[in-house]
């Protein structure tokens, strides 16, 4: 029998979950730390991951695990050191769009909610093949979703950007190089003080918008960039049209 188990906030580690133009491919993987291994490490090749995000309180789909979980070799990231595990996943049903995974938001039937709050939890069978169906009942519908949900998903949408696009910059200002560490070397200050985790690595650094968002700018890490707050200050008195400029000159964008 298959075995079924629960991701949380899948939307946090899966590259783009809210694109329709993304194609999922067998080398997605989803991410864990050592508590969360502790949980998942009998997941094994054909067992069925269940998504669920948390922050919005959805089905967001569900994927077939390829291998069970694995070490990371060889850490080089704080963020491989916070979560050295991996499974790879293959897509089963994704959803992309609001409306779709605002018709999992509330899947009836289910027998009761407590594996919400842990993730790699596994999940009783009648649960899950109740998730699946509202999944797969949801994929590809089209409508209107309600403002409130919209406004969960937008906020969830812009801090995926925001975190992929500290990722992208390895967790320094594009612009000076300065980090968290860097700085608090400076002033001789053990950065573990002031993060609240491991994972704790973009608190420090913000996600400039090159466009305004009243401007048309949207929440896309190629439209976003990691700067400090001294080198905030300063692009946001540039403007987009300087920024742009100073960007190009640095050869940091086209």
């Amino acid at each position: 029998m298959t075995t079924y188990w629960i991701e949380l906030n899948i939307g946090n580690s899966w590259a783009d979950w809210t694109s329709d133009s993304r194609t999922p491919t067998a080398s997605d993987q989803a991410i864990l730390s050592e508590s969360q291994h502790e949980r998942a490490k009998s997941v094994q090749s054909g067992d069925v991951l269940l998504h669920y995000v948390l922050r919005i309180h959805c089905w967001s789909g569900y994927s077939h695990v390829v291998s069970p979980p694995v070490r990371t070799p060889s850490p080089q990231t704080e963020w491989d050191k916070a979560y050295p595990y991996s499974i790879r996943i293959r897509q089963g049903q994704w959803l992309r769009t609001p409306y779709e995974c605002s018709l999992t938001h509330s899947v009836i039937g289910l027998t009761h909610d407590n594996w919400h709050r842990k993730a790699y939890v596994r999940v009783e069978l009648a649960d899950a093949l109740l998730v699946k169906k509202a999944v797969d009942e949801a994929y590809g519908m089209k409508g209107t979703v309600d403002s409130a949900f919209l406004r969960k998903w937008t906020v969830q949408r812009d801090a995926n950007a925001s975190e992929r696009c500290k990722s992208n910059a390895k967790y320094s200002c594009a612009l000076c190089g300065t980090c968290d560490t860097s700085w608090c070397d400076t002033q001789s200050i053990d950065v573990a003080r002031l993060r609240k985790d491991a994972t704790d690595l973009g608190w420090f650094l913000d996600s400039h918008h090159i466009r305004k968002v009243a401007d048309g700018g949207v929440a896309d890490p190629e439209e976003l960039l990691c700067v400090c707050p001294n080198c905030h200050r300063m692009v946001q008195r540039l403007g987009e049209a300087g920024l742009r400029v100073l960007l190009r000159q640095r050869g940091i964008r086209g």
